[in-house]
């Protein structure tokens, strides 16, 4: 081996085009109706702690902590309702290619 020799080049990944592809109406529908779900929780909360004349402060810590809470279940409603979503597509394509669908991850982790 002689010291003129350059090292080997590393592949560098494509990126691929952007794509104009849209979320199924089912994972769109449950992104918005998870935020105005968190929104009008937090709205509430805040509103009937003033008119039961709590302080400012603890009117918007309630208010903090329903949002929080009420963010994480729609966090985690959402997310299963897109993990479903990538499942079925998923199994459609593998039927569409003619390969035996796969168990669902789903179900393996339950």
């Amino acid at each position: 081996m002689s010291d003129t020799q350059s090292p080997p080049k590393k592949e560098t990944k494509r990126k691929a085009p952007p794509s104009n592809a849209q979320l199924p109406f089912l994972v769109e529908f449950a992104i918005t109706a998870a935020r105005l779900t968190v929104l009008f929780a937090g709205v509430l909360t805040i509103s009937l702690a003033l008119l039961a004349r709590a302080d400012p402060w603890t009117a918007a810590f309630r208010g903090g902590s329903a949002f929080i809470v009420t963010g994480l279940f729609a966090w985690m409603a959402v997310t299963l309702v897109g993990n479903g979503a990538l499942e079925a597509a998923k199994v459609e394509i593998e039927k569409d290619a003619g390969e035996a669908p796969p168990e669902s991850t789903m179900e393996k982790e339950a």
